[in-house]
């Protein structure tokens, strides 16, 4: 019974973690939603979340038909569009949400997204693929609105997708490329997801285990004082996770300009007198230093300081990808595009042609400098799952997360303090002395 007790705990303390995860991840609490408050996405874009009072207002029924349009896609739909005489496959979800427009109900869309009128949008063509396929919009002349079809692919809709081992239906984000089945364990891969631009150019096998990725952590982390004792118990330890984070990675070719002054000093003594020689030089370098593969990790749900930390990779391991790989492990598609990540490239390139240059004047006694230009730009980009252990570990309300590279086993991460541990030692340490004390002073009074 106690151990069936336990199992209930972990699974209660499990989802709670889930919770707070997921609500960290969004910056933003979902239980706000209950009391109407608006989430801010960007300065432009604001979410007006519907409170339970809101649907009372508008009635049930009138307000979910209002909304349906907008949480709709074609996979949810097949059946009724196979009984339209709609293939549901070659239909885009543009398509769909033209034919749903009845179902909005003014008043309540009006209060819910401002004044925009859904009714007076159409379908129109903007482009062709390579495939032949159309590209679509959907626009408003009246009101001067496009929505197109690019903010809807940038990331795969989301499907249904069933467990291969068990049949249950399981619930992924859509950037999710493979996960493990909250039902029996089991690792599902999304094929449909890993296609196209998303399918990855490179990868880097795991070379950590999980077994050898728990002793790790406990290497680096468990002997640290007034750490919580369930820090690296079994228990919490279950958390870890296996995981090929999505990167772009970047030959960079640096050009480099640098003017300015150095200076060399020489001492020596002569008699009774100490002499200095200063020799002043003008320095001028003008050269290119080429990088390639520099990494930049394109997960949003992953930190970009802690990522920057977990390298290097050795990349003598790194081949082309195969699904193969994603046996056993977790894995998402990008989320930030190789444009978007350019600059972070752009500035590594940098900092590491600045440790270059400061050993490159390193052997004047100081570096004075006049002029300074670094001008990297890419030559080519690669898309690349790299291997990252994670350990998230929930105390006292907020989430430690740990990392540890799947190649290398290099670990980053800072455990919390246990104020109870620290309480307990500082309270025995002042008992000990308190009592060293006392003994002198008896055997002082007894001398």
């Amino acid at each position: 019974m106690l151990g069936n007790n336990a199992l209930v705990q972990n699974a209660i303390e499990q989802q709670v973690n889930e919770q707070v995860i997921e609500q960290d991840q969004l910056g933003f609490s979902p239980l706000k939603i209950y009391f109407g408050d608006d989430f801010q996405v960007t300065d432009k874009i604001t979410i007006h979340t519907i409170s339970i009072q809101d649907i009372i207002d508008y009635g049930e029924v009138d307000l979910y038909r209002t909304l349906e349009p907008f949480i709709s896609n074609t996979t949810k739909y097949r059946v009724q569009l196979w009984d339209m005489g709609i293939d549901w496959n070659k239909i885009s979800n543009q398509e769909l949400f033209l034919i749903l427009l009845k179902n909005i109900n003014s008043p309540y869309s009006i209060k819910l997204f401002g004044e925009i009128d859904f009714s007076k949008f159409i379908l129109q063509k903007i482009g062709v693929r390579e495939d032949g396929s159309d590209i679509l919009s959907l626009y408003s002349p009246e009101q001067d609105i496009e929505i197109t079809e690019e903010t809807q692919e940038k990331i795969p809709q989301e499907k249904l997708h069933i467990c291969n081992n068990c049949g249950a239906e399981i619930e992924s984000k859509k950037t999710d490329l493979a996960l493990k089945c909250p039902y029996c364990g089991t690792y599902v891969i999304f094929e449909d997801r890993m296609k196209d631009a998303y399918k990855p150019d490179l990868a880097l096998p795991f070379v950590i285990d999980r077994k050898e990725a728990i002793e790790i952590i406990r290497k680096n982390f468990a002997k640290k004082m007034f750490i919580p004792k369930d820090f690296c118990s079994t228990s919490s330890l279950e958390s870890l996770q296996g995981r090929y984070v999505p990167f772009w990675m970047y030959d960079m070719e640096t050009h480099v300009h640098f003017e300015g002054e150095g200076r060399k000093i020489r001492t020596w003594t002569e008699g009774d007198y100490d002499c200095t020689e200063t020799s002043i030089y003008r320095l001028i370098r003008d050269f290119d230093v080429n990088y390639d593969k520099i990494p930049v990790d394109a997960s949003k749900n992953m930190p970009d300081e802690k990522m920057d930390l977990v390298e290097p990779y050795k990349y003598t391991a790194l081949g082309k990808f195969r699904s193969k790989y994603l046996s056993g492990f977790q894995a998402e598609i990008y989320d930030e595009n190789k444009e978007e990540l350019l600059p972070r490239a752009q500035k590594k390139a940098k900092k590491y042609t600045e440790s270059y240059l400061d050993e490159y004047n390193n052997s004047y006694s100081s570096v004075k400098p006049a002029i300074k230009k670094i001008d990297s730009k890419e030559m080519n980009s690669y898309y690349t799952f790299l291997p990252v252990w994670r350990y998230v570990y929930r105390y006292q309300g907020t989430n430690y997360e740990f990392f540890v590279n799947g190649q290398t086993g290099k670990a980053i991460g800072t455990p919390p303090t246990s104020k109870a541990r620290m309480f307990s030692w500082f309270a025995a340490v002042t008992f000990s002395l308190f009592f060293l004390a006392e003994m002198i002073l008896y055997f002082l009074e007894v001398a």
